[in-house]
């Protein structure tokens, strides 16, 4: 999956790379909730080394952004490849997530608290 995490300002930044599909969104899956449950619930994935995604990485990112916002927070993608960025436009998830150019911009949009 790659590095994990950085955490900046109370935000999570979560860095998987690669293809992310059926057989390697697992982790990235645990990671969220993990830090979700731990109370850290403002995560950014930076997708830039991302050269793939399915639709269980797109179902994982989904509930990640929903379990987020239950707990008071969000999920931010960041750095999404051209290929990475048509599937989220065709599928329109791209009005769903707020999505930024690099990790930094996302993490610096979060309220600070």
């Amino acid at each position: 999956m790659g590095e994990v995490t950085t955490v900046e300002r109370d935000v999570v930044v979560l860095h998987p790379h690669g293809e992310l599909d059926v057989h390697t969104c697992n982790p990235l899956r645990e990671d969220i909730e993990r830090y979700i449950q731990s109370g850290q619930a403002q995560l950014v994935v930076d997708l830039s080394d991302v050269t793939y995604l399915d639709s269980s990485a797109l179902g994982v990112l989904v509930t990640g952004l929903k379990l987020a916002r239950k707990s008071g927070g969000a999920l931010k993608l960041s750095g999404l490849q051209s290929n990475v960025r048509k599937i989220f436009d065709l599928t329109r998830l791209s009005k769903f997530f707020e999505i930024y150019d690099d990790p930094d911009s996302a993490a610096s949009s979060f309220p600070r608290g």
